[in-house]
């Protein structure tokens, strides 16, 4: 049975420094491309969230939203 592999932030701006040349991380270090992994990872929640993707296989518990609040979200 073939098992999906886990890959950690680091191991993806590892292989992008790599694709971009820079496999020393000289130019592309892990704190210039953060933002750009950020971008990806919310890019990818919405198009999860458009197609009815779940993430995880666990309930999370209720949220409850005062009145008047118009929008939730996540933490920075």
């Amino acid at each position: 049975m073939a098992t999906t592999p886990t890959l950690i932030a680091s191991t993806v701006m590892d292989y992008a420094a790599n694709l971009l040349n820079d496999s020393a991380k000289s130019i592309y270090p892990f704190n210039v491309q953060i933002p750009y992994l950020n971008m990806a990872l919310n890019e990818l929640q919405e198009y999860f969230e458009l197609n009815n993707i779940p993430v995880t296989d666990t309930i999370s518990t209720s949220i409850e939203v005062p009145a008047n609040v118009s929008s939730i979200g996540f933490a920075p």
